[in-house]
């Protein structure tokens, strides 16, 4: 798990709410195809997770079929 601040969550939360609209997916289709709980979805897209593990946005980068490095970047993972 990866603690990150309240800014690159919003952030990211933002990045990946427009990805999910771009591909017309619903969360609870998001959870179906990434086995990641809705809740915790809905908590990643509104920045209020600060603990995120890298698996979930390795899943979420391939659902959405973009580089998970993007999402790395913008908490500093990398």
């Amino acid at each position: 798990m990866w603690t990150i601040d309240e800014e690159k969550t919003k952030e990211l939360g933002l990045l990946l709410e427009d990805l999910r609209k771009q591909n017309k997916l619903q969360l609870k289709q998001v959870s179906s195809l990434t086995k990641i709980d809705v809740g915790q979805l809905y908590r990643l897209e509104k920045g209020t997770v600060y603990r995120i593990n890298a698996l979930m946005l390795r899943s979420l980068a391939a659902l959405y079929e973009v580089d998970v490095i993007m999402f790395y970047k913008i908490i500093d993972y990398i």
